[in-house]
């Protein structure tokens, strides 16, 4: 996957001298068009990003406000992994995936593997001629950055002529900070971003500045802070600071407090329940989760009108069970995926079956 980078990055000085990205004076095109050619290499690019991007969605999720949202878009969304978290932490809210024809094509088996495809609008389309899509939330995950700023501003205009009235964009990216040494990894993204895509990270002013051009107005800036470890407590104290003469001058800190981040978002369920009534038994096999994540299976009984009740559980890689303990008449089941978070997370049940024992 890393391996179309590195002969881009040995090129990094005709970035610097032609100011074009130097992934293009490479292969002879864009990253993006390179990676549609490269059918394998792309694929396996846009799953790497998908998977990263849900398992580290938390901190997104908690900071963006969907009260109130029926519908939004994750708008160059590719394989739809802050999509697929947001439809996990809201499970009444419907969304939108806008990408390249080839990539929704391979999102849908993505997103079914998850159990929210059928919540998902697939809308083909160019991100730079348009973007006919209806939403109340409009979400730039990572989008602006790999475009110049001609290139960023016509994606903003795009957005903002597809925007209903009421509608709002969230715009999810880096900053660029006023000093290197206050954020390496930014000015590590930028350099990136120059050398592989054309695009840049930007400041606030230059997101501000972008976007007035675009028609619409900076309302609010929300700071995360992604790469920690879940079930570990940070501490967090803020300082001011000013400019004085040249020289950085900083406040006393403020209290301190203690926030400990948890990973809530479930795995995907188990698939292709099937249960096989024997002599004195019911045994069940269904597919496993594909999320590396899962650690194991819960199984679930209910009589014909009854509520379900655990049954048992097993732990993976098994995905069968034998229910030696099922009543004569109907017999229904289904079964959950539990993942390795320290408070584990269970999944949407699995399709129901039905056994009647005679």
């Amino acid at each position: 996957m890393i391996g179309q980078y590195w002969w881009p990055w040995a090129n990094f000085a005709s970035s610097l001298k032609t100011g074009q990205p130097a992934f293009e004076q490479t292969f002879g095109m864009r990253v993006s068009d390179w990676r549609a050619s490269h059918a394998e290499q792309g694929a396996l690019f846009e799953c790497y990003l998908a998977k990263e991007t849900l398992a580290h969605a938390g901190p997104i999720v908690a900071a963006l406000d969907i009260a109130g949202t029926k519908r939004f878009a994750d708008i160059g969304g590719g394989y739809g992994g802050l999509l697929a978290a947001l439809l996990g932490a809201h499970p009444r809210v419907e969304a939108v995936l806008f990408d390249r024809p080839h990539t929704l094509e391979a999102a849908k088996p993505f997103l079914e593997t998850l159990g929210i495809a059928r919540r998902v609008q697939f809308v083909p389309g160019d991100i730079l001629a348009a973007i006919p899509v209806q939403a109340d939330l409009y979400l730039l995950h990572g989008v602006l950055q790999q475009w110049s700023d001609d290139a960023a501003r016509a994606i903003l205009r795009n957005c903002r002529a597809a925007m209903p009235e009421g509608a709002r964009l969230a715009i999810i990216e880096r900053l660029l900070p006023a000093r290197a040494a206050d954020d390496p990894a930014a000015i590590m993204l930028d350099l990136h971003m120059m050398t592989i895509t054309g695009g840049r990270a930007r400041s606030l002013p230059e997101f501000e500045e972008v976007l007035s051009d675009a028609g619409l107005a900076l309302s609010k800036v929300t700071l995360t802070d992604s790469g920690l470890q879940n079930d570990r407590a940070y501490v967090y104290a803020v300082r001011a600071a000013r400019e004085v003469a040249g020289t950085t001058v900083y406040g006393r800190s403020s209290a301190r407090v203690s926030a400990t981040p948890r990973d809530t978002t479930p795995p995907s369920p188990p698939a292709n329940l099937v249960a096989i009534p024997s002599e004195g038994a019911v045994r069940l096999s269904w597919s496993p989760s594909p999320e590396s994540k899962v650690t194991g299976y819960i199984v679930y009984r209910a009589t014909e009108s009854g509520a379900f009740e655990r049954i048992g559980s097993t732990s993976t890689p098994s995905t069968t069970f034998v229910d030696r303990a099922a009543t004569r008449g109907v017999n229904r089941y289904v079964v959950t995926s539990q993942d390795s978070a320290a408070r584990p997370n269970e999944s949407r049940r699995s399709n129901e079956v039905r056994v009647t024992l005679p």
